[in-house]
């Protein structure tokens, strides 16, 4: 309640009038991004409020009020109390975008968030906008492409989730009726097949996305890092599979960060570099054998 009352700064106010005023008006989303946002162990994917249709410069400067009001609900405070956030080093910053009047949207991942497979993307879908897809009211097409935009999996959608009043109070959910949720065509899911691709290779690590299409375009609203991916699923040789049962005796726990760039360079692997060239084989580097995501061993991976 304190922040919600809270009145903006002049200069802010003048500074977001201006701008909303060179965007052309019309209506907006206001979206909120906070700086403990998806970290590579926390998720804050609907802690904060995100409002859709946002029209004049009132309901504006009222939506980004909202959106830092957000940041200090009952369910963001607690969600950082668990995790070990300090409140006293979160901000919050208001990202203003034009709406795209979308035909068809929803989200897409840049690996496959069930079984971990980096080779495919996987794709929900479903007409209008996406907040109907990631709010869970719709049941999108579910689309599994490979890296090519080339379909390996699909599962029709297109039950609404309503939600109707109960006698007495509250309210009960239950599934609508069947909609139009129209196929995305082939050449759009190739292109969100390459604006998946384009955005991981930007941030370094696999996306969680949300798209819209308008008029036959393309439109990425935004793009996050996906947490708590599962590892790649291997695929292992036949030599692989006889020499693992070794290694993994070697290795019994997941070594620290610091033995694996410390001693481990210069102790064991070393020795196995020596072992294996002494008889003409090449032992594979420590990245090879114990790939790191954010400075963390994900997998051990028995040497070819």
């Amino acid at each position: 309640e304190t922040v919600s009352e809270a009145k903006i700064p002049e200069g802010i106010r003048s500074e977001i009038a201006a701008a909303y005023t060179a965007m052309g008006g019309g209506p907006v989303a206001v979206r909120s991004s906070a700086t403990a946002e998806d970290l590579p162990g926390a998720a804050f994917a609907g802690q904060q409020d995100t409002y859709l249709n946002v029209v004049g410069e009132d309901a504006l400067l009222r939506a980004v009020v909202d959106c830092w009001t957000s940041l200090w609900t009952d369910r963001a405070i607690s969600y950082r109390q668990r995790q070990g956030i300090d409140p006293g080093q979160v901000a919050i910053a208001v990202v203003v975008q034009k709406m795209v009047p979308a035909d068809t949207a929803g989200v897409l991942f840049t690996a496959n968030p069930v079984t971990g497979e980096r080779s495919e993307i996987v794709v929900d879908a479903s007409a209008g906008l996406g907040e109907a897809v990631v709010s869970g009211r719709v049941t999108p097409e579910h689309y599994v492409l490979d890296e090519t935009g080339q379909i390996r999996a699909f599962t029709p959608g297109g039950h609404e989730l309503a939600i109707r009043p109960l006698a007495g109070g509250g309210t009960e959910e239950s599934p609508g009726t069947a909609g139009t949720s129209p196929a995305l065509g082939a050449e759009q899911l190739q292109e969100l097949a390459r604006l998946a691709r384009r955005a991981q290779d930007h941030f370094g690590r696999p996306q969680d996305m949300e798209w819209a299409v308008a008029d036959g375009q393309v439109y990425v609203l935004q793009s996050r890092p996906m947490t708590a991916l599962p590892p790649q699923p291997q695929r292992l040789n036949p030599f692989q599979r006889l020499i693992g049962p070794t290694f993994v005796e070697m290795f019994q726990i997941r070594p620290y960060p610091l033995d694996v760039s410390g001693w481990m360079q210069r102790g064991v692997l070393a020795l196995l570099r020596g072992m294996a060239g002494s008889v003409g084989v090449v032992f594979p580097t420590v990245e090879k054998l114990l790939p790191e995501e954010d400075g963390v061993v994900v997998r051990l991976v028995p040497p070819v």
